[in-house]
């Protein structure tokens, strides 16, 4: 239970200074590196929280913005998983543009403070997209700004690639419905414009201190899908025309037409940030910047899988110095092979900044959970081996497809006898296998 975490020999808790739904941040010391840093864990270990915790930690941990958090490491100690990252002290983002709130009424607007924290904020979700997510949680909370007016976006818990959007959260509706956007009411596919809906409710909020939709919760999300979002200016009419409008394009109801990125930062007057340009992820090959002199190389990954196809089984090694377009490459062999109903894509990465059991391993179980807990039911049941509670002890995220949760409970009185790492090994063999 991480309630009841004490620090490890490197980190020394300091100060409870935050809790939330998804879980517990602390300040704490760095022994290492003699420096504090916000330490975050969960209020109760499962498998899905360790999963969002994970997902949230690997989501943008190597893209480096301003307005982003910077995440420094991912630990799996004192029977404890936990991430650190940097210490952000300040206000939520309502609060920071509404400053002094005053018992007998709301406390009057900033203009000045939230021009600058709302192309702060702008920039900011440009950047999450430019890197390939999507935040899907933008609200106030998630919005920290400093004492010097620094806004940092945080908990990335349900960000989600662009290349993956088709693989549904496990636990489905997932996310803040009065930030939500109304495609992600009903689990319709989230995309950009989903973002930039709850950004336009942020600042409808800010302009007007209430919210654009209100009443119960099915009432709010079929309001959303009916209608566009209220004009500002009707509940305050000091709202500045730049802003009102586009408050307006992003509170429209239909995701295709929203405002965009250009049109945001030509009605605020901003650039776009240039250095994230150059990360940003795709999922289209549209949109990819053309292979050049890679043919020989496609052509070796195009055989292997005609032998695949015939039968065989192929591993392919793609080596060479940093930057010299691997990733590109798989990225271009394996975008058409998505589509094909006989091909299962599995990614995984060894992270240089985790310190997680089987770490070359770790993110291929997380991203394997969530193609099963997408499977039909009785294709899914087909595929567990009788000794899959070992391979839940090494990979406890398996736990949240419900078929083998069931599996596990079912043999609950020989887990122990099956808890040997080679029962785990020989249980993820056999599961690669029948999925094969």
């Amino acid at each position: 239970m991480s309630e009841g975490f004490q620090g490890t020999d490197r980190f020394q808790l300091l100060d409870r200074v935050g809790a939330g739904g998804s879980g517990l941040v602390y300040l704490a010391h760095d022994r290492k590196h003699k420096v504090e840093v916000a330490l975050k864990t969960l209020h109760r270990e499962s498998p899905y929280g360790i999963l969002r915790l994970k997902n949230e930690f690997r989501s943008l941990a190597e893209v480096a913005h301003p307005n982003l958090a910077k995440l420094h490491d991912l630990h799996h100690e004192a029977n404890t998983w936990f991430f650190t990252m940097e210490y952000i002290q300040g206000v939520d983002f309502i609060d920071w543009v509404r400053p002094g709130m005053h018992p007998t009424g709301q406390a009057p607007l900033d203009m000045s403070r939230l021009r600058s924290a709302l192309e702060q904020l702008v920039l900011g979700v440009s950047a999450i997209h430019m890197a390939g997510h999507l935040h899907r949680d933008i609200k106030p909370s998630n919005l920290m700004v400093e004492g010097d007016g620094r806004v940092v976006i945080l908990d990335f818990g349900l960000a989600t690639r662009f290349d993956q959007i088709d693989i549904r959260d496990i636990r489905g509706f997932s996310g803040t419905l009065e930030y939500m956007a109304p495609e992600q009411t009903d689990g319709g596919d989230p995309l950009p414009a989903s973002d930039w809906y709850s950004v336009g409710v942020v600042l409808y909020q800010a302009l007007t201190g209430q919210l654009p939709f209100q009443g119960k919760p099915l009432q709010v999300a079929i309001n959303k899908k009916q209608n566009d979002g209220p004009s500002p200016s009707l509940i305050n009419p000091n709202v500045p025309p730049d802003l009102n409008e586009l408050c307006e394009g992003l509170l429209r109801c239909a995701p295709g037409q929203r405002f965009e990125d250009d049109e945001i930062f030509a009605i605020l007057g901003i650039e776009p940030d240039e250095s994230i340009m150059l990360q940003r992820g795709s999922s289209s090959l549209s949109t990819m910047p053309r292979l050049i002199g890679r043919e020989s190389h496609m052509g070796a990954l195009v055989s292997a899988l005609g032998e695949v196809s015939n039968g065989r089984t192929v591993l392919c090694s793609v080596h060479g110095q940093s930057g010299m377009g691997k990733s590109a490459l798989v990225r271009y062999f394996i975008y058409p092979l998505k589509k094909r109903p006989d091909t299962l894509i599995i990614r995984g990465r060894c992270y240089e900044r985790e310190v997680v059991p089987y770490n070359a391993f770790d993110s291929v179980f997380d991203d394997l959970t969530r193609q099963l807990a997408a499977m039909p039911s009785d294709d899914v049941a087909s595929l567990i081996p009788k000794n899959i509670a070992a391979l839940t002890r090494l990979f406890p995220v398996l736990l949240n497809v419900p078929e083998i949760s069931v599996a596990v409970s079912a043999h609950s009185g020989i887990q122990e006898a099956l808890t040997s790492r080679q029962a785990a090994f020989e249980a993820a063999r056999s599961l690669l296998s029948r999925i094969a």
